[in-house]
């Protein structure tokens, strides 16, 4: 388990460290078993309690791992249909053209919070809410690492992993914020990899 933990912080680092970000070497790593027809559905990682970076091992079959946009920042709309108040306007979301085009005159001066919000309302009726497809779709195999950055792509963003299968790993490691963690507790997040445990790329 800490051989796997030494390649899961050394893809971590190297993914901060590429991205200039500050890196939190993970001092969590959460194991999950995927048996017969189990698969864990779209879902994110973005927990208040958790660092940027999320790094996953996956073991023995095969896998599919789907990424796509949220449904509200997909839509420009909650299930519910409420608007969304700050609306980002990701590309490829659905009326993409004409929510960036209120958006920017909002933010020009060009018409009032309340003729964009009027005019946002329009949008349920103009597209049924819909699912996002998976924008990425990747094969998972024995062996791989994924590594996920940044607090954005937790916020837009879900991810889903299906297994091909009978029998499968992940092994996630992750970075919990002490400040979420009672201090008692600290304890545990504190250890060191030995030289065998520490991976180097090669």
């Amino acid at each position: 388990m800490l051989r796997a933990l030494g390649r899961l912080t050394w893809a971590t680092e190297r993914a901060v460290s590429d991205s200039g970000d500050r890196f939190l070497p993970p001092n969590e790593l959460l194991t999950l078993g995927y048996f017969d027809e189990m698969k864990i559905g779209y879902h994110d990682d973005g927990e208040s309690s958790l660092g940027p970076t999320i790094a996953t091992l996956s073991l023995g079959a095969k896998a599919t791992m789907l990424i796509r946009m949220k449904y509200k920042y997909y839509n420009g709309f909650s299930k519910a249909k409420k608007i969304l108040y700050d609306d980002p306007v990701l590309e490829g979301c659905q009326l993409e053209e004409h929510r960036r085009e209120l958006k920017d005159k909002l933010d020009s001066g060009t018409i009032t919070r309340q003729d964009y919000e009027r005019r946002r309302k329009e949008a349920p009726k103009k597209c049924r809410g819909a699912e996002a497809p998976p924008f990425i779709k990747m094969e998972l195999h024995h062996g791989d690492l994924v590594v996920m950055h940044g607090e954005k792509l937790q916020k837009y963003f879900e991810h889903s992993v299906i297994p091909e299968e009978k029998l499968r790993f992940a092994l996630t490691a992750r970075y919990i914020k002490p400040e979420h963690v009672d201090e008692s507790e600290w304890k545990k997040g504190e250890f060191s990899l030995s030289p065998d445990q520490i991976y180097d790329g090669k």
